[in-house]
């Protein structure tokens, strides 16, 4: 059908990134979120406050994991971490997603899980590597004084989906300084990340160009 075949190539981009009709395909219902969706609104998020954030792509941690710092020394290599308010380092282990949080004003690295784990390899992981960016940056009093934690009051997720959510939501009120005002029972109906306030809104977008197609994929649960 030329309609479907239509549909099928439909894509969406937003500065280096193509979101497929796949990709979106994860905004729906319970499947998992992709690294192709988490990046993009992560991007959207840094975008809306590009002076206060820094958003990590999601193959960060994965190549900082097995390759060490010389792995992603030069993912910086254009911008100067330590001018930053906030860090937001995607975590994805397995299918799970988690969220390393980085207040760099108040030197402290706090550890997002919706399963409530208590992981302390990834928190180290981004301790190392921040020191060893501080010293090729020339930041010689960052090992002072620094704390690491685990948000233990985090919304529990109840199934095995809904990690991606909990990550993109933490990721949007960390960064515009909101309350997290959702709860484990909010979880299951929290909207899927396409519609990011004072961003572009990917949504919108997409609805306004194929919108029998993507209709079902405005809300979470719907």
């Amino acid at each position: 059908m030329p309609g479907n075949a239509m549909v099928r190539g439909f894509r969406v981009s937003y500065k280096r990134h193509v979101l497929t009709m796949d990709d979106l395909g994860t905004l729906y219902g319970q499947n998992w979120l992709n690294d192709q969706v988490m990046n993009t609104y992560g991007d959207l998020v840094m975008d809306t406050v590009p002076e206060k954030v820094l958003f990590f792509n999601s193959f960060f941690y994965d190549k900082l994991h097995t390759k060490g710092y010389d792995g992603v020394k030069r993912w910086t290599k254009n911008v100067d971490i330590f001018n930053k308010e906030l860090l937001l380092i995607p975590i994805h282990l397995e299918v799970h997603w988690s969220l390393i949080f980085v207040d760099v004003r108040q030197g402290t690295i706090t550890y997002f899980d919706s399963q409530r784990t208590l992981n302390r390899h990834c928190p180290k992981h981004i301790a190392k590597y921040l020191q060893a960016e501080a010293v090729k940056k020339d930041q010689l009093d960052f090992p002072q004084g620094w704390k690491g934690s685990f948000k233990m009051n985090v919304a529990r997720q109840n199934n095995d989906s809904d990690c991606g959510t909990s990550v993109l939501q933490h990721c949007k009120h960390l960064a515009l300084s909101q309350p997290f005002s959702f709860t484990q029972q909010d979880m299951p109906k929290l909207p899927r990340p396409a519609d990011l306030q004072g961003a572009v809104s990917l949504q919108t977008h997409c609805v306004s160009l194929v919108p029998q197609a993507l209709g079902p994929l405005m809300a979470r649960g719907t």
